[in-house]
């Protein structure tokens, strides 16, 4: 995918959906922990990173595994354990009279951010579970259906049925009962198909998933909280759980913030890494862009506003360097039990060079943080090489942070290496550790700031396992063109 308005420079695994040529690929798997597979005309397709999943896949997650799938309209979704979802219906080609995106949740639960086709052909886009279906207003929701298969913090299972929350924006969900819409930081339960959808003071521990399904597997895990995920039910014969009915919605703590959206007359980038080791980024344009988005200067205003309440404090050469980066901001925002949401944004590039080769040095960035709040107690970070004949770039991203300390606490030394097309062809993103992680993924995000490319943000979030223990960490890291073109 190469981005008509060039706002976005591609790394890693994140833009390599391919051509016309392969219009039968809905997405690719970004990351793929533990058992994952997609059944594809009778037979059984192993999931890795980079593989390709097609409209009519069936997704099985196992027990102790996760799958994060980014569709073509960059979407992403992110599958929990135990969990089997079906591509129902799936094209895109930027038409919103033809464009959809149907799927049904047979086992389990998901959460998603919505792409292109949920912000513009929304009546093409339906998520469809045993108790009813969702249709969107929003961006950004997740589900689970309960089968004898969830338990509460005290071990006991939970209600069965459909339980569902709203990050941001709005959906629908209906019924043979009838429709009812859930906003931001509402939930709800759906007890079956003919039970009208009911918002819940408090969404069930077991409603989000924080990859812990690895641990837990191995009998280390911590249950319950906010962090539990689905357990296969083994003859616990407590009684269910009831959840009460909420008289009106409740907001929760965790300070989730929009995207960096813009004015209409100003382009902005944006690099990202996240609290579930893995957050998509995004490009927001004044409508012209490849996410055809346009806001108003009192939405750009808003989401500046909070962005600033937790945008790094910069030193006198930070300051000078990120001006001549692409008027660049970089900052975290803190989540409790994760490593927070890592950010920087910037001038968005209208024209980028189409020959020679740059190096672009570290100007400052976020300090790398893991799930348990512990900062990186060293951080390497070389020049990145672009390449602007060849079209590709590499760098890698290093930094010390302790395990965790279920785990020993020992510190571990992280590499990040990131080889890929700045233009949005196929990539790949690893990560090592020393001393050895059993278990070890990483995702990029990478951004250009300023025209021609004065700037380049790199995000990148990280999960490993150290005795059983998950750990996830993240880092946004800002650079700045060493010689001008």
């Amino acid at each position: 995918m190469r981005l008509k308005t060039l706002t976005r420079i591609s790394l890693g695994l994140l833009l390599a959906w391919g051509s016309a040529a392969h219009a039968e690929v809905a997405g690719r798997v970004l990351v793929a922990v533990g058992d994952a597979t997609a059944l594809r005309a009778g037979s059984e397709i192993r999931l890795v990173a980079g593989t390709p999943v097609e409209t009519g896949d069936t997704l099985r997650v196992g027990d102790a595994s996760n799958l994060q799938v980014r569709f073509t309209d960059e979407a992403i979704m992110a599958l929990r354990p135990n969990t089997t979802m079906r591509i129902d219906d799936y094209a895109f080609t930027r038409k919103a009279e033809s464009d959809k995106s149907i799927f049904s949740l047979l086992k389990g639960g998901l959460r998603t951010i919505t792409g292109f086709i949920g912000r513009n052909s929304r009546e093409n886009y339906a998520v469809k579970a045993e108790t009813s279906t969702i249709g969107i207003r929003g961006t950004h929701f997740n589900i689970v259906h309960c089968n004898n298969d969830c338990r509460n913090p005290d071990g006991s299972i939970g209600q069965n049925g459909t339980f569902g929350g709203v990050t941001d924006g709005r959906i629908a969900v209906t019924n043979n009962a009838g429709e009812r819409e859930f906003g931001k930081n509402e939930f709800f339960f759906v007890a079956s198909r003919d039970a009208l959808p009911a918002g819940l003071i408090a969404p069930p521990s077991f409603l989000r998933d924080r990859l812990e399904g690895q641990a837990k597997s191995k009998g280390k895990g911590k249950d319950g909280g906010e962090g539990g995920d689905t357990a296969q039910a083994s003859g616990n014969t407590s009684t269910t759980t009831q959840l009460a009915v909420a008289p009106q919605p409740v907001i929760v703590d965790k300070p989730y913030v929009i995207d960096p959206v813009i004015n209409q007359s100003v382009l902005v980038s944006w690099a990202a890494a996240g609290a579930d080791y893995l957050s998509p980024g995004g490009i927001w344009s004044d409508g012209t862009g490849p996410l055809s988005e346009s806001f108003t200067a009192t939405q750009f205003n808003v989401a500046t506003s909070v962005l600033a309440s937790y945008e790094h404090t910069y030193t006198t050469q930070e300051a000078i360097d990120r001006v001549a980066a692409g008027n660049v901001h970089w900052g975290v925002i803190p989540v409790a039990g994760t490593p927070g949401e890592h950010w920087a944004y910037g001038e968005g590039m209208t024209v980028l060079p189409t020959t020679g080769t740059y190096l672009f040095n570290r100007i400052g960035g976020t300090t790398p943080k893991n799930n348990e709040g512990y900062s990186a107690s060293s951080l390497n970070t070389p020049a990145f090489e672009l390449n602007f004949t060849a079209n590709t770039v590499t760098g890698s991203i290093g930094y010390t942070i302790p395990r965790p300390q279920l785990a020993g606490g020992a510190n571990v030394d992280y590499l990040v290496s990131i080889s890929g097309s700045i233009t949005g062809s196929a990539g790949t993103t690893t990560v090592s550790c020393t001393p050895a992680c059993p278990t070890g993924v990483a995702t990029s995000d990478g951004t250009g700031f300023g025209s021609p490319a004065k700037g380049l943000a790199i995000g990148v979030a990280t999960y490993a396992e150290f005795g059983g223990y998950p750990q996830t960490t993240a880092t946004v890291q800002v650079y700045k063109a060493s010689t001008a073109y």
